[in-house]
């Protein structure tokens, strides 16, 4: 994923970060289900997926949304007056931790209902590693299509950026130099 980033920054710069966001979101999701049509020893039929879903990973994980967020953070500071990014930043970590606790629990939950046995010396029949299959290749993708939902509608273009920070830096000169004075 590393080694994509710069087609991420490329392709945001060409249409605009939150479209190229919604392409990594929509890249993963219809790569993932092509996972359960695999078994045992297709590495060569998988390698192909898995690049695909490393590579919009690139443009998925932090470079975009990050870049997003500094966009948000920097509409709140013009808006609100005031520099809250660490806000945003700790608002942030914490929907990270609790979504990668729920899917964890979900992954579990799901397991269990299809008998997987984690224990390290357990035999799984084809009816539970179908199951491990299942929940890999579909709930992702039902995770992604929501998340490219949410996107969707971001309303902050790079022209909107560019105004804002050219107005945040004004508002910011004018306070310096009232306080010069």
């Amino acid at each position: 994923s590393f080694a994509a980033v710069p087609f991420w920054v490329w392709l945001s710069g060409i249409i605009g970060k939150h479209r190229a966001y919604l392409v990594a979101f929509f890249m993963l999701a219809l790569a993932h289900p092509f996972y359960l049509l695999l078994g045992e020893g297709d590495f060569w039929w998988m390698l192909p997926i898995t690049v695909t879903t490393g590579f919009a990973s690139g443009g998925f994980s932090s470079t975009l949304p990050n870049s997003m967020k500094a966009d948000v953070i920097d509409l709140d500071t013009l808006r609100s007056g005031e520099n809250r990014a660490a806000l945003f930043f700790s608002s942030w970590s914490f929907a990270q931790k609790a979504t990668a606790t729920i899917g964890g629990a979900i992954a579990l939950y799901g397991l269990a209902l299809f008998g997987f046995d984690t224990a390290p010396e357990a035999v799984n029949g084809p009816d539970e590693l179908f199951g491990v299959r299942f929940l890999f290749s579909t709930f992702p993708s039902l995770f992604f299509l929501t998340g490219a939902a949410v996107v969707w509608t971001y309303p902050i273009t790079e022209e909107q950026q560019k105004e804002t920070r050219r107005e945040i830096e004004t508002r910011d000169q004018a306070r310096s130099g009232s306080s010069q004075a």
